[in-house]
């Protein structure tokens, strides 16, 4: 729904969840979580998108350290940063909450690239009060939205008043209201190590600094 709302078109979102099958109706259910759905999802995007486009990657729920846990069967970092990099669009933003997440980080680094991790690559993720989300993608989803997920008000992550919400101003949302025993980590500069701490800081954040969900002005999204 965020990403509808965002300019994503309906048909160009894929969600690879469990067997295939959502929980109810709410959510559309296009693949099994196996490697081979993840490949044939970046195979159909290394055919559509354009090099003027942005890709919104998000990984939910389970890791286990330097993988992602799937259907019954794990995913090696290095096996899905290969997938990613099947696909060269302007953007490309990815946003991890499994644990172990920060693992990722470093075989994903490319030019282009915003990463973010609601951990360091040796912690678990935890979940938020409500059960309903991680905790860092509570307040993600927060900052982008401007409301609680879980309806109990809303926030202003607007930090420079320009009436918009950054990549930038979203994480160091989500990282400032974190309150798990857990290290969020970002890298958008292409140059390690990611960033632990509030950005911009050394050579990161200035790439995420006017950049939003749609991606930077005048970039289709995908």
């Amino acid at each position: 729904n965020i990403l509808r709302s965002n300019g994503y078109a309906a048909q160009r979102i894929y969600v690879i969840y469990a067997d295939g099958v959502g929980r109810d109706t709410a959510m559309p259910v296009h693949y099994r979580a196996t490697p081979e759905s993840i490949s044939t999802v970046f195979n159909l995007l290394s055919r559509t998108m354009s090099d003027n486009d942005t890709l919104y990657i998000m990984l939910n729920d389970h890791g286990s350290p330097n993988a992602l846990c799937l259907w019954h069967v794990n995913m090696s970092n290095t096996d899905f940063a290969r997938q990613v990099n099947k696909v060269r669009p302007r953007c490309t933003i990815i946003q991890m909450k499994q644990c172990y997440s920060g693992s990722f980080i470093a075989p994903l680094t490319a030019v282009g690239r915003i990463i973010m991790s609601s951990c360091a690559a040796d912690q678990l993720s935890w979940s938020h009060s409500s059960l309903q989300f991680g905790e860092f993608t509570y307040w993600y989803f927060a900052a982008l939205t401007g409301s609680k997920p879980d309806g109990s008000g809303n926030v202003n992550a607007d930090s420079n008043g320009n009436g918009k919400i950054s990549i930038l101003e979203s994480y160091n949302f989500a990282r400032s209201n974190d309150k798990a025993p857990e290290t969020p980590h970002f890298e958008d500069s292409a140059v390690p190590p990611a960033v632990a701490g509030p950005i911009p800081s050394g050579h990161d954040g200035y790439l995420s600094r006017d950049l939003y969900l749609t991606g930077w002005p005048g970039v289709a999204s995908k």
